[in-house]
């Protein structure tokens, strides 16, 4: 889940958050960052959705940093535990920031970033023509949070730059453990994929009833990829029926591999206070539905009957909270 002030997590905004879409343009720059040619995205991605597409709903305040806890030993994993080609890699994620820090450790060679959201469209399409117009991550930092001030309107119902920062401080990310902001090494990571027209920001549902999980699978396959990480931030905890929770994870299997690195993030005991907890598992039998235990019995929730990654040794070295 990404930092927000309420909990709502992106997957939400169509039930919960959802507003008519939009019609007033985001002030976003249009220069052209060095690099990038012109189609580049869409001919890298021939087959896929067209990036940004506002096909959605448009939440009140989109998500954008995140919040989940063990981050860095989710990040540290991911580092050391490829069994994919460097240059067979792909990446695939749901909600904001996150996806960002994996990418920059795990580096692969495409990276698809997802969500339901008119606005995090918009987000991501902030990120992308910052990254492409920046040289450092100091420059980058001080776009991006220009960006958001001058979009306050849209996404934060227009609050003042001190509240902006409240909800999410770009500035923090540079000296935040694990962030992608954190060294020119990393940040060169990100801009070399975006300059290259290697990252798709899409526009999807991971419970697509339309088949847009066989063409990413399709892509992958004619090109000889293989998704190397999966990162669904804590949709699972909003799927509150049993067809969304099937759409969910067929959709998921549909693209993974016997040597994906599966990482979601959930609480351990439901309604729990706090931050989700990210977990690691690999291969198919990863993407699961998790228990989680009640405050109020014993008895495993009915929401999640599946057992949760069973024989992953990965996962074993995350501590649960219990």
């Amino acid at each position: 889940m990404s930092t927000k002030i309420s909990p709502l997590s992106p997957i939400t905004s169509r039930a919960l958050n959802a507003q008519s879409p939009d019609k007033k343009k985001t002030k976003i720059s249009t220069e052209k960052g060095a690099g990038q040619e012109e189609g580049a995205v869409s001919r890298v991605f021939n087959g896929l959705p067209q990036p940004f597409q506002k096909i959605g709903p448009a939440s009140g305040q989109p998500y954008i940093g995140c919040n989940e806890e063990k981050q860095s030993e989710i990040l540290q994993l991911v580092d050391e535990t490829s069994h994919i080609a460097a240059d067979q890699r792909v990446h695939v994620g749901f909600s904001v920031w996150f996806n960002l820090d994996l990418i920059s450790v795990s580096k692969p060679a495409y990276a698809i970033i997802c969500d339901v959201d008119n606005h995090v469209m918009e987000i991501y399409e902030g990120i992308q023509n910052c990254l492409l117009e920046s040289e450092s991550p100091d420059s980058f930092v001080h776009k991006f949070r220009l960006f958001l001030i001058e979009n306050a309107d849209r996404f934060f119902s227009g609050l003042p730059e001190e509240e902006i920062s409240k909800i999410f401080d770009v500035n923090a990310e540079l000296r935040r453990p694990g962030s992608w902001l954190m060294s020119q090494d990393k940040f060169a990571v990100i801009k070399s994929l975006h300059e290259k027209g290697r990252v798709l920001y899409l526009n999807l549902d991971i419970t697509d009833q339309k088949g847009e999980f066989e063409r990413i699978h399709a892509w992958m396959r004619d090109k000889d990829l293989a998704l190397d990480t999966l990162y669904v931030s804590n949709i699972v905890e909003w799927l509150k029926t049993s067809e969304a929770r099937a759409a969910y994870i067929g959709n998921l299997t549909k693209i993974t591999g016997a040597n994906t690195r599966f990482i979601q993030a959930y609480k351990p005991k439901l309604y729990k206070k706090g931050a989700p907890v990210l977990h690691l598992g690999t291969g198919r039998a990863a993407v699961a539905i998790p228990e989680q235990q009640s405050l109020t019995a014993a008895k495993r929730s009915p929401l999640a009957p599946v057992n949760i990654l069973p024989g992953d040794r990965a996962l074993r070295k995350i501590d649960f909270l219990r």
